[in-house]
């Protein structure tokens, strides 16, 4: 049986929003991630964390329109964005 118009226009923009959101935050979570995590600090970890960023956020869309369903696409981008968060809470100091 084939969808109605409606519920493609539906799946594209849940997984609009799945890419663009889910990969905004997993571009703030690689920046952040990769500050702590380098010795050096500063400008240089803050450029190569941006540029990491960039490619999460790119990969984070491509993937969201390259599975077969918008729950797939979720549990896609919201895998490693967990594992993200999670990574910087407990090397951070827990966030409180």
């Amino acid at each position: 049986m084939a969808k109605s118009v409606y519920a493609n226009r539906r799946e594209v923009l849940l997984r609009s929003v799945i890419g663009v959101l889910g990969g905004y935050a997993l571009a703030a979570l690689a920046v952040l991630l990769t500050i702590l995590l380098l010795p050096a600090g500063g400008r240089s970890a803050e450029g190569l964390g941006q540029m990491i960023g960039f490619s999460f956020f790119g990969l984070s869309v491509i993937l969201a329109f390259s599975v077969r369903s918008a729950k797939k696409a979720w549990m896609v981008v919201g895998l490693p964005l967990a594992l993200l968060g999670a990574c910087y809470t407990l090397l951070s100091g827990g966030g409180a």
